[in-house]
């Protein structure tokens, strides 16, 4: 949904210096370290943000309370709240680390302890700079709310300073009308996402809304969107700035009905896009249905700009997908002659192979059934995509494949530096840790399935144990995150490295 950080590294300090953090604790390590580090360090620091607790911690202590929820399933986190009035001068430090901010992530979640809470947060720096901008600043706003009831969506104007050009919204469909009287710019956006949290009922932003929005843009380069009428799409094909377009699917839409490709028919012939997204139902597709697609495709965007295309369910969604019967299997295998009508697209073949850098295969190789891919697997993506430096793929870990000598200087690349696994089953964690080093010697980064629910857990909980948490798949975090640390270590000092389990305890 939201752009990556544009800085992966801390680059250049005092003319000289380079420095290449590990986390948040590095930055804020490295601006107590010395003043000619404090600025560079705290911009990174507090660049994005994903909650505005850190700016009301910087508070004076005796002025808030903070009140850690008791964790499950769905909800990790806290509540905050003033307990005393404030004076002008209490919000001197938190101004200052304020307009270090740029990008601001905000996700409401409809829980009774979270609710009331939130409002009143809200409700009191809604107050507190009725006159001003908390983050005068920040150049991006995502915002994400499933209460309608509530109407969340309205705090969003406590941040919409001057330099607002990328807006990220979420919001239930009834609350499409609030939209409109948001003082949003829209003019001067680079940047919009804008959907449903209702989608998966089939909901999605009132259609006349969104028509009137899409009119008033103007400098857009990537919108990311519910369904549009035509008339909105012909409008955008002539806006010369956009380069990314990702359309939702309209509601009652099925794959397997004409109405399923009708968006791309719908385009202006030779569309000069260079990133195209169809979201689709979460239904298998037909083999016929699928030509019919690519054809429209072939006949609709331009050959010559397209660089990455994607058609497919949402991620989130990935999971409601039904896989077709057995005796009509054979009708869902996209042949070759339908992929060959994508050859047109030749700057995309390019790119998908020798130039991807980022490549997402998680829920395909996980989505019914344990991944039957193996680690020899990943040989072909060391072989065949030298720029890739992140991909996200289900593997079978529990058989190491053997590896040759040569394999280290004539099959390894260097480009790879992060690797989601998922929930790929693992067992012998060293084996596993040289295979990777040797195929990927740079590989510094593991993931796994909902990891960052682990880590906060950990922080947030230490030494205790929710019961309601399946032990076996905080086990296979943890065998990851192991094998993530052997990565540091050369071969002849990873055997001798000792893994050492703390235990949690229930409550």
């Amino acid at each position: 949904m939201y752009p990556p950080h544009p800085v992966d590294k801390f680059t250049r300090l005092g003319g000289r210096y380079y420095y290449y953090p590990r986390g948040p604790g590095d930055l804020a390590r490295l601006a107590r370290t010395c003043k000619l580090f404090k600025n560079p360090a705290l911009n990174l620091l507090w660049y994005e943000q994903q909650t505005v607790i850190n700016l009301i911690k910087c508070l004076p202590s005796h002025l808030w309370e903070e009140t850690i929820l008791e964790p499950n399933r769905n909800l990790i986190g806290s509540t905050i709240r003033i307990i005393g009035p404030l004076q002008p001068s209490d919000w001197d430090v938190s101004r200052s680390y304020a307009h270090r901010i740029r990008s601001l992530i905000l996700d409401f979640y409809c829980d009774e302890d979270l609710v009331p809470a939130a409002q009143e947060l809200f409700e009191f720096l809604g107050t507190e700079f009725s006159q001003d901008y908390l983050c005068p600043n920040l150049t991006a706003i995502g915002f994400r709310s499933s209460c309608s009831r509530e109407s969340f969506i309205r705090y969003v104007s406590l941040f919409l300073g001057p330099k607002i050009v990328d807006v990220q919204l979420c919001l239930p469909s009834e609350d499409s009308h609030l939209l409109i009287d948001l003082p949003i710019p829209f003019p001067k956006l680079q940047r919009l996402y804008l959907s449903s949290t209702d989608n998966y009922r089939g909901w999605p932003l009132d259609s006349d809304t969104l028509s009137e929005i899409v009119s008033s843009l103007d400098q857009i380069k990537y919108l990311d969107i519910d369904p549009l009428d035509q008339a909105s799409i012909e409008y955008l094909s002539q806006l010369p700035a956009l380069e990314t377009l990702t359309l939702g699917v309209p509601q009652h839409w099925r794959p397997n009905q004409s109405l399923y490709y009708h968006a791309i028919l719908s385009f202006p012939r030779f569309w000069p896009l260079t990133n195209l997204e169809i979201r689709t139902p979460p239904e298998a597709v037909t083999a016929a249905t699928a030509h019919r697609l690519y054809t429209s495709l072939a006949n609709h965007v331009l050959h010559s700009t397209l660089q990455n295309l994607t058609i497919g369910v949402e991620p989130e969604r990935e999971l409601e997908m039904e896989p077709p019967p057995e005796d009509v299997m054979a009708d869902y295998i996209v042949p070759g002659n339908t992929l060959a009508l994508l050859f047109c697209f030749r700057i995309l073949l390019t790119y998908a192979s020798k130039y991807r850098s980022t490549l997402l295969l998680a829920e395909a190789t996980t989505l019914h059934s344990p991944s039957k891919l193996s680690l020899n697997a990943l040989r072909a993506f060391a072989t065949h995509c030298p720029e890739l430096n992140f991909i996200a793929i289900a593997f079978d870990a529990s058989t190491v494949p053997l590896i040759h000598d040569s394999f280290e200087s004539h099959g390894s690349q260097s480009s790879l530096t992060c690797l989601d696994v998922r929930k790929s089953p693992i067992i012998d964690l060293d084996s596993v840790a040289t295979f990777l080093s040797k195929l990927f010697p740079n590989l510094a980064k593991i993931h796994t399935f909902e990891d960052s629910m682990w880590s906060d857990l950990e922080r947030l909980y230490p030494g205790r144990w929710p019961q309601s948490i399946d032990r076996s798949e905080y086990e296979q975090y943890r065998q990851w995150q192991w094998v993530e640390h052997l990565l540091k270590f050369p071969e002849d000092i990873r055997r001798n490295i000792v893994r050492e389990d703390s235990e949690c305890e229930d409550f």
